[in-house]
């Protein structure tokens, strides 16, 4: 709790106890980590993402084991999306072609599932090494200011985060399959 948000506000605190009220001071998230006793008060839909502070609707009975648990798993999942590091996906290109010319530079991370299969001889060890780096940029923890993801054509792109698609392929990309796209970093 800082002073840049409204959790040391009165209003806060009737809205708070209202809402752990309302519920019986019993948790309502009900995870495996789960303790019963709600002492918490959960946003459902983050305010960082845009969620209301106040509204009722969006707020949730908690025990502090599954309110901490739901918060180290959205910053896990969710925190490249209040990164300042800009990502974009680069798909439906030929691998056997070479990586696509699509304006990199210097200082910007690349990754590159084709080009690590390369370097490390092993399509294995390669997907687990950009398992990894999609780990640390998931949770918003690389340094980079843009980041670009390079899967080939009849990869699974499924669930990559991305604030920005450049689909190379021949035919029409079904995008909404992709997974998640946020708005310009540092735009929220």
């Amino acid at each position: 709790m800082t002073e840049s948000t409204p959790y040391n506000r009165a209003a806060w605190r009737v809205v708070r106890l209202q809402v752990l009220s309302a519920a019986g001071n019993r948790c309502s998230i009900r995870s495996a980590v789960c303790t019963g006793k709600a002492t918490d008060v959960d946003h459902i839909k983050p305010w960082r993402d845009g969620g209301s502070w106040f509204a009722v609707s969006n707020l949730r009975a908690s025990c502090s084991q599954c309110n901490s648990s739901r918060s180290s798993h959205q910053k896990h999942h969710s925190g490249w999306k209040r990164a300042s590091t800009h990502i974009v996906l680069v798909t439906g290109f030929d691998p056997a072609l070479g990586r696509p010319e699509v304006g990199l530079k210097a200082n910007d991370a690349v990754f590159d599932l084709v080009e690590l299969e390369g370097v490390l001889g092993s399509p294995a060890v390669a997907r687990s090494v950009f398992a990894s780096l999609l780990k640390d940029l998931r949770r918003g923890e690389v340094a980079a200011s843009k980041v670009w993801l390079f899967v080939p054509l009849g990869a699974d792109c499924v669930g990559l985060p991305r604030h920005r698609l450049m689909d190379l392929g021949p035919g029409p990309l079904e995008v909404a399959m992709l997974g998640e796209t946020a708005v310009e970093p540092g735009r929220y």
